[in-house]
């Protein structure tokens, strides 16, 4: 005679004895074995396509088979009220508390001792997961000190161009600080202050576009990205290290706005092409993610 227990608490009262036949396996396996033999020696002895009615007619002889069986397993045991609901109940509560992301600040190559053109861009430190955008608090200390004023960032972007604030001008120097913003939750906390400082009067100058093309950096010691500047909109991403999970690349113009955004994973590749044929002349922003790290590289298009 074979037992199946069914464990509900550890209380041997609440365990539930289903008593099977010793004849009750050899019985379903000679069912089984029957049901087979019949299929295949008279229904099916000739070989041939089998169409759509007499395959839904199989179908249902099968699934009435087996509602049956269901039937009378139900009968034998139930009907001798055997087989009693189990209900768990809760004993205790459980608690599930989400860790809060530090908050972000100024990216540290934008701080001071360095040096921001007007026209260039600043960044936080890292992305916060789920944030839609970024806000930005610039407070002027040098030359006039100045009243906080709020910049909002561009949409789900943590790079800001500094042309978009107001005021901003050459010679200046600001505190600057960032928070996260989410669509359906509270913004999330101030980072700390960091100082920002603009390039000089004296030390801006008119450049020529050749000179500019010169500054640009095609990346850096793990990524790269060349033509540089191009000028057909084609451009090949480079890296060094084996490619571990999917390469994310998004670019920004100089007003903050994506125009690009594309995934790519292919084992054992270095490189992928990025497709620029309908962008216009100008300055982007390029930010790669790429085994857990980020780089933003400055990018030129010149038609």
């Amino acid at each position: 005679m074979l037992n199946m227990l069914i464990a509900a608490e550890s209380d041997k009262a609440n365990f539930v004895d289903v008593v099977i036949p010793s004849w009750g396996w050899p019985m379903l396996l000679i069912v089984i074995a029957g049901a087979l033999l019949v299929d295949l020696l008279v229904f099916h002895r000739k070989a041939h396509v089998i169409g759509i009615r007499e395959a839904a007619i199989e179908s249902a002889v099968w699934i009435s088979l087996g509602l049956a069986f269901t039937g009378v397993i139900y009968a034998m045991f139930d009907a001798a009220n055997n087989l009693t609901p189990i209900n768990a109940n809760p004993v205790q509560t459980c608690t599930a508390q989400l860790n809060q992301e530090a908050p972000v600040v100024l990216r540290s190559s934008d701080r001071c001792p360095t040096f921001k053109a007007i026209n260039s861009s600043i960044a936080t430190d890292r992305q916060i997961c789920g944030a839609s955008a970024f806000e930005w608090e610039f407070t002027e200390t040098s030359p006039t000190p100045g009243a906080p004023q709020i910049v909002l960032g561009g949409a789900n972007t943590n790079v800001l161009f500094l042309n978009n604030v107001p005021g901003m001008a050459n010679g200046k120097t600001y505190n600057v600080r960032v928070r996260p913003l989410f669509q359906n939750a509270a913004p999330g906390d101030f980072g700390a202050l960091h100082c920002l400082k603009t390039t000089g009067a004296g030390m801006v100058m008119e450049e020529s576009n050749d000179e500019v093309l010169a500054s640009l950096s095609n990346g850096s010691q793990w990524v790269n990205v060349y033509p540089n500047p191009s000028s057909t909109g084609e451009m090949l991403l480079q890296w060094s290290q084996t490619l571990e999970s999917e390469v994310k690349v998004k670019m920004y113009n100089s007003l903050g706005e994506l125009v690009f955004k594309q995934e790519f994973f292919q084992e054992g590749s270095n490189s992928m092409p990025i497709h620029l044929n309908s962008a216009s002349s100008g300055m982007y922003l390029m930010e790669v993610e790429l085994n857990g790290k980020s780089e933003t590289l400055r990018v030129m298009i010149n038609r």
